[in-house]
């Protein structure tokens, strides 16, 4: 190796000035690169997060609906079974009264072949 300085007409600026510039170009091209593959990677990691907590809270909101659905319906249910026990218990008190079977059916609104069939029970209970 020669370890001569170098002279006046060797020493170029504009040689070190585009080596420079192409250094800072590769530095700024590797920092939007890696900007980039790190919004990528985030943007990723996000959305399988997101994921996750969303399924967590549909399934929870979906565990709370049904609650509140299942006990509307079981009150519904119920509602309607206590009415129509409330009915035959009527129509048993009408029919042992005496109340003649077309009335009654005017009343309760149930059909005459229904009233027969209360009647049937209530006689083969006797």
């Amino acid at each position: 190796m020669n370890s001569r300085p170098m002279t006046e007409n060797e020493f170029n600026p504009d040689v070190l000035n585009d080596i420079k510039n192409s250094i800072d170009r590769a530095e700024e091209k590797g920092h939007m690169s890696g900007k980039q593959e790190g919004l990528i990677e985030g943007e990723k990691r996000g959305i399988i997060k997101g994921r996750q907590e969303g399924r967590i809270e549909g399934r929870q909101e979906g565990r709370i609906e049904g609650r509140q659905e299942g006990l509307i319906e079981g009150r519904q249910e119920g509602l309607i079974e206590g009415e129509k026990r409330g009915l035959i218990k009527a129509v048993r008190s009408l029919l042992l009264s005496g109340m003649d079977i077309e009335f009654i059916a005017k009343a309760t609104e149930l059909s005459i072949d229904e009233i027969n069939k209360i009647k049937d029970e209530l006689q083969a209970n006797d």
